[in-house]
């Protein structure tokens, strides 16, 4: 396995709106494919009692989430916003061209207290995994309006798999 902070910068891809931004479900993706890995993807029928518990639980959650992006690849639904986008039979809901990224102000090294706290380090959104794909799901406008400070953690996957979970707690021994 990869180290999951060299595998959150691998992630980061460049919008068509030429600004950077995180693609939060390729993140969820690239979990789910490291934990299906781990646990033998191969056995599509595996015997979740077979186990410990930490495995199986973070097992049933990538098989879920795996279902979910899958019918959400087919229902042609946004990456970003979650609606459906334009398709053959009806018109497009997705709120992207309406909802750009909130812009902070760019920290420099020479600030002092009175000027920090107008910006933003990270965010940390904990999501739980039946919530991703949702159309009714507000989260995701968080994701959509901080892409540079947020990092998504989807409970019940390992920090061995999730890089920002991995991330929040190496923050945490930090403090």
């Amino acid at each position: 396995l990869q180290h999951p902070m060299t595998l959150t910068r691998q992630i980061w891809r460049w919008s068509q709106t030429a600004a950077m931004e995180i693609d939060f479900l390729g993140q969820v993706q690239e979990t789910v494919n490291r934990v299906l890995k781990a646990y033998g993807a191969k056995q599509q029928h595996h015997v979740l009692t077979d186990l410990a518990p930490d495995q199986r639980e973070s097992l049933a959650v990538a098989l879920h989430l795996q279902k979910t992006l899958q019918d959400m690849e087919r229902k042609h639904l946004c990456r970003r916003c979650w609606l459906p986008t334009m398709t053959s039979s009806s018109s497009s809901f997705c709120i992207c061209q309406q909802c750009p990224p909130v812009q902070f102000p760019q920290k420099h090294n020479n600030d002092n207290n009175n000027n920090r706290k107008n910006t933003l380090n990270r965010l940390f959104l904990i999501l739980h995994h039946q919530e991703i794909g949702r159309s009714v799901d507000t989260a995701k406008l968080i994701l959509a309006a901080l892409p540079r400070h947020c990092r998504l953690i989807v409970p019940g996957m390992a920090a061995e798999f999730q890089a920002s979970l991995a991330e929040l707690q190496a923050s945490l021994k930090e403090r």
